[in-house]
């Protein structure tokens, strides 16, 4: 059999490669806290194209502070109640902004869900610069059973079709288990707000020029019947 040289992607990523392609900064709207981000997007891709010996699964969504995701780390830090002394399930994790945010409000234990092995390796990193602990990174959890009785936390996560019809059944299962489920978004057109409802509305700062992003925190509300 021939051999590719292709890396199995499902070995982990070596801290140094995300030390030597990112560098520390503070998202506009959360400049409590640091997060590893990419300088150069395209260079990012090519070098973990090169690290993983042919193309990349997926472009590096995990370094860099998206919209939805700075919107619901505000807001946890804003209103610590929400997550202080519970279990926390930070789905499509990215960076681990969200979940170090929880991590920093008190949450009891927070797991970061993330498909990327690069953004599971910036996670652990990113909780290391931010001084928190208790962070558990896992993969893909989207075909499994939801936790019960936990805060599911779901930033930038319908940004396509197919990504959303993945994690909509997901969160309304979860919601049924009794988890309270909260999700950022910048008004994206796959986010059907019509079965959600807004709990705070912030204006995040454009990563490049001087516009700015409104995105919203929504909660999905208990189905119908129930309290």
């Amino acid at each position: 059999m021939r051999c590719t040289g292709v890396v199995d992607p499902s070995l982990p990523v070596p801290e140094s490669f995300v030390r030597a392609h990112t560098g520390p900064g503070r998202p506009s709207l959360v400049p409590e806290l640091e997060l590893l981000v990419a300088s150069d997007v395209v260079a990012l891709w090519e070098a973990m194209e090169s690290e993983r010996g042919g193309p990349a699964e997926d472009p590096p969504f995990w370094a860099a502070a998206w919209p939805g995701g700075q919107a619901l780390a505000r807001y946890v830090l804003d209103v610590p109640a929400v997550v202080r002394g519970r279990a926390v399930l930070d789905l499509g994790s990215g960076s681990g902004l969200v979940a170090v945010a929880a991590a920093r409000a008190g949450a009891a234990e927070v797991v970061a869900s993330e498909v990327d092995p690069f953004g599971r390796t910036a996670i652990g990193l990113n909780a290391q610069l931010n001084g928190v602990s208790g962070i558990r990174v896992a993969g893909d959890l989207l075909a499994g059973e939801p936790p019960r009785d936990t805060v599911v936390l779901a930033g930038d996560v319908c940004y396509d079709r197919e990504m959303t019809e993945r994690v909509l059944p997901f969160l309304d299962r979860a919601r049924a288990r009794g988890c309270d489920v909260l999700l950022g978004d910048p008004g994206r057109p796959y986010l059907p707000t019509d079965r959600l409802e807004p709990v705070a509305v912030f204006d995040v700062p454009e990563t490049e020029g001087p516009g700015v992003r409104r995105s919203t925190v929504w909660r999905l509300p208990p189905a119908s019947g129930r309290s």
